[in-house]
């Protein structure tokens, strides 16, 4: 997985939601950057990341500012219900095992060996990278008039966006970018939420309630 093109693009699917939350966004960071630290190199010196990684649930907490059981199960059961992750619990003196479920969608799952890691198992490798494709031949990419509606294109990857909501077929990218707060809308923020995240969403609220007035000028 490309470390960017995922990260930009669960920024985008996190920003478009109606329900924003912090603690969904310090959940996915921790298990992105636990997922990356087990990838492992293939026989030609490649780095691929691993589509199933193990993770200490009292470090989890611990990095979510304890958090109970209770509010973690909660967490991670709407990352699954948005199809952004899937889970196995904890057995056996084993550790509970993640798999974040890539944007990009012209991963694949292959099975690797590596000296760097015990026996074998599934990585996500790009499609041209798979045995099917030897010669390792980028396809080439379809037209613009056959594109799915659901893909898009973050940091120069094929991006399925059906799981972002109002996702803008106009913005490459996949942003929301809505207008800036006047200085005087921003005093009035931080007059009226003294907590600095409480204002910010209070913020982008703003914003995005001012775009949709100028998208209603517009018709």
């Amino acid at each position: 997985m490309n470390f960017v093109t995922e990260f930009l693009s669960f920024m985008a699917w996190l920003m478009a939601r109606p329900r924003r939350s912090l603690e969904v966004l310090g959940l996915w960071v921790y298990l992105f950057i636990k997922n990356n630290a087990a990838a492992v190199q293939d026989e030609d010196g490649s780095w691929y990341w691993p589509v199933w990684f193990e993770v200490d649930s009292s470090a989890l907490r611990a990095f979510m500012d304890g958090i109970s059981s209770k509010r973690l199960w909660e967490l991670r059961q709407e990352l699954i219900r948005y199809s952004r992750l899937e889970y196995q619990k904890a057995s056996g003196g084993a550790p509970a095992r993640y798999a974040l479920i890539p944007f990009d969608t012209g991963l694949r799952q292959v099975r690797l060996s590596s000296a760097a890691h015990s026996g074998s198992g599934f990585f996500w490798k790009p499609a041209a990278e798979c045995s099917g494709n030897p010669a390792g031949f980028h396809p080439e990419r379809p037209r613009e008039q056959n594109r799915f509606s659901s893909d898009s294109d973050i940091n120069n990857k094929y991006i399925n966006t059906k799981s972002i909501p109002g996702y803008a077929d106009t913005n490459p990218n996949g942003f929301n970018i809505p207008p800036k707060l006047t200085e005087e809308e921003e005093r009035q923020l931080e007059a009226a939420y003294p907590d600095p995240v409480e204002r910010f969403w209070a913020g982008m609220a703003l914003r995005d309630q001012k775009a949709e007035e100028e998208k209603a000028w517009e018709f």
